[in-house]
């Protein structure tokens, strides 16, 4: 499957999420991802304020890193918080096929894999 997403602002620089995702790759009888294991290639954040509203400046938070793979539940109970946050896309020298790494997810149990690129095409 191929989604191609474009977006372009003028004048002024603005945080786009174009696509929320959740993946559970486990299938529907496990509801959860908390066994699912990701690396994501960004190294910030947008910042989320008490009202959910992405704000316009950028935050690093120890919970919120992924460079390494690490399994997702390991951070939701470090600090008890759940992920809804825009990542701010690092995508290196990581490429294969034309295609750089954005992120990667993999459920333990069914040892399925989802890799999201950036930069497709170029």
């Amino acid at each position: 499957m191929k989604l191609n997403m474009e977006a372009s602002v003028e004048n002024k620089n603005t945080p786009i999420n174009l696509a929320q995702k959740y993946w559970n790759l486990a299938g529907n009888d496990s509801w959860n991802i908390v066994d699912h294991m990701i690396q994501i290639w960004g190294p910030h954040i947008t910042h989320v304020d008490q009202h959910t509203d992405h704000a316009s400046f950028l935050r690093k938070g120890i919970s919120f890193r992924f460079h390494h793979k690490k399994w997702i539940g390991k951070s939701t109970r470090e600090v008890g918080i759940r992920y809804d946050h825009n990542y701010v896309l690092d995508c290196p020298d990581q490429e294969k096929d034309g295609l750089k790494h954005a992120t990667k997810l993999k459920d333990g149990s069914s040892e399925q894999v989802v890799l999201h690129g950036c930069g497709l095409g170029n």
